[in-house]
């Protein structure tokens, strides 16, 4: 069993709950940021590889910036009236 399986399918579980980052608890935060540490951990990227390794469209699944959660329910109200 790769190590990682376990941490990524944790993930998505507590992500899946906060909805975003919208009803995030500190404690759910706090769980999250666990997760995503733990998984840096075991799945390193040198530093001067990261820019190549992640270029890309990136689609978010969670932030605890409310400015970002605003502005997408913003764009999602704007998408539904149309």
């Amino acid at each position: 069993d790769d190590p990682r399986d376990d941490l990524q399918h944790k993930l998505w579980h507590l992500l899946h709950q906060v909805h975003r980052g919208r009803i995030s608890s500190k404690r759910q935060t706090e769980e999250i940021l666990a997760q995503i540490r733990a998984l840096e951990r075991i799945c390193p990227t040198e530093s001067s590889q990261v820019l190549n390794r992640i270029s890309g469209n990136w689609e978010l699944l969670w932030t605890t910036q409310d400015s970002v959660i605003s502005a997408q329910q913003d764009e999602q109200g704007k998408d539904a009236s149309r």
